[in-house]
């Protein structure tokens, strides 16, 4: 679930290798092939940034889980938000209006 290329020098945030991914529950695991398929498949704008207020409630569920949830081996240290590739889906994506 790692998204780091092109964002500076590598790792630009804690990469989610598949080794991490499955110490992930079930629940979390569904949450990101849900935001990761609406990724890949979201709508880019003019200036190539992913418009945030196309992302469905599901979505920013999906993402908010993901964000606020330790990343295993990483516990007390850091959360989905701190991995790359929420690093790289922040750096790509209009902020909220």
């Amino acid at each position: 679930m790692c998204n780091c290329g092109g964002y500076g020098s590598l790792p630009y945030g804690v990469p989610i290798n598949e080794e991490t991914h499955e110490k992930y529950s079930n629940e979390l695991k569904e949450a990101w092939e849900k935001f990761d398929n609406w990724w890949k498949n979201a709508q880019e704008g003019p200036d190539g940034l992913i418009d945030r207020s196309k992302m469905p409630e599901d979505v920013k569920t999906a993402m908010k889980l993901i964000k606020e949830t330790p990343i295993p081996g990483y516990e007390g240290t850091y959360t989905g938000e701190d991995s790359c590739y929420m690093i790289g889906v922040e750096l790509n994506m209009t902020k909220p209006t």
